[in-house]
């Protein structure tokens, strides 16, 4: 939904956000671990500030941290990082 944080939408939906690692050592959504990377393919995102930008550059342009960013239209596609 419009306005909805990634993260919290992914995990309200049971999807597998993180691998077991993950799951133990996140930080909860503050944005420091990158646990939460995900790569966006369709649908409309809240900016991505440079420093989301510089922890994600080994993963492309289109990485996000789910933590950090905010749903901006009806729907979107994401692809989740192989766990």
């Amino acid at each position: 939904r419009k306005g909805e944080n990634l993260r919290a939408a992914l995990l309200q939906r049971k999807a597998k956000v993180y691998d077991f690692k993950g799951t133990m050592m996140n930080c909860n959504g503050g944005g420091q671990c990158g646990l939460c990377a995900v790569v966006v393919r369709d649908g409309a995102f809240g900016p991505q500030y440079d420093w989301e930008a510089g922890k994600l550059k080994r993963l492309g342009p289109d990485a996000r941290l789910a933590c950090q960013t905010t749903v901006a239209g009806d729907a979107a596609v994401v692809e989740l990082q192989p766990k």
